[in-house]
């Protein structure tokens, strides 16, 4: 089910365009199931050279940042644009287009409990079949996408009673995946508004912020931004979203973005 306010944004592109003319865009892309396919397991996607180019060129054109949960290192690598913002590891990490590294402070007690509940876990889930582990920055994600439904079920119980006893660490889910991060006030919708205030000072003119993402971890970004941009879901079939719009998938993504490219 969608909700009633969820409308299908190619339906709306005219009117859309016709305030992208007025207002300067300013586009926020989740990365994984947004610009590029989900994949079985995160090592696997990257950006073709043709949809590189897409990306370099509207940056010409309008501003762009990237919004994922990869930590910042591989979500550069894989992307390989310059002169964008990139925003890793949920929103803790941020990369100016300029080169300025801005990263949330973790407290003290939160990262030593970060640091021996994930060691742990590692070494109890990594032999599990059909497992994937990313040990990102201080965000410690189980795939299971590939796992039989024992090992699905053996590796959450694992997490979940992990962190049943812990008071600095919170657990997030996604498509396939849960995520074990320090228990912090900050999540992708935090780092746009963080943006979109650090860029304010720069523009006479309010830009027309756009945010695309398809996770539950991009829910977040679409409930902070209620009002505030255009925000769109990447999903098929259609369920419930914070998000104003949908697409059905990544092409229908790089469309929209071509459209853009001709104001």
């Amino acid at each position: 089910m969608v909700y009633e306010k969820t409308a299908f944004l190619n339906d709306h592109k005219e009117e859309l365009m016709a305030l992208a003319k007025m207002n300067a865009p300013f586009l926020f892309f989740d990365f994984d199931g947004t610009l590029t396919p989900i994949v079985a397991t995160p090592d696997l996607a990257f950006l073709s050279e043709h949809r590189k180019k897409i990306l370099s060129d509207i940056k010409m054109k309008m501003p762009i940042a990237i919004v994922s949960g990869r930590n910042l290192i591989d979500l550069k690598e894989r992307v390989g644009v310059e002169g964008i913002y990139y925003v890793g590891s949920h929103g803790l990490e941020i990369e100016t287009p300029e080169g300025e590294l801005f990263q949330i402070p973790i407290p003290r007690l939160a990262q030593e409990e970060y640091m021996e509940v994930t060691s742990v876990l590692q070494k109890k889930i990594s032999p599990l079949p059909g497992i994937f582990i990313e040990n990102k920055h201080f965000c410690f994600a189980v795939h299971y996408r590939l796992a039989d439904v024992e090992v699905e079920k053996k590796a959450l119980e694992l997490v979940f009673n992990s962190l049943s006893k812990t008071k600095y660490l919170s657990l997030q889910h996604g498509k396939r995946v849960v995520e074990v991060k320090p228990n912090v006030d900050w999540h992708k919708g935090s780092a746009v508004l963080w943006i979109l205030e650090r860029e304010d000072s720069k523009k006479k003119i309010e830009p027309l912020v756009f945010y695309f993402g398809d996770d539950a971890t991009d829910e977040n970004a679409f409930k902070t931004l209620d009002g505030k941009a255009v925000t769109v879901c990447v999903m098929n079939p259609l369920r419930k979203t914070n998000a104003g719009y949908f697409l059905n998938d990544v092409e229908e993504v790089y469309s929209f973005i071509a459209s853009l490219d001709f104001l």
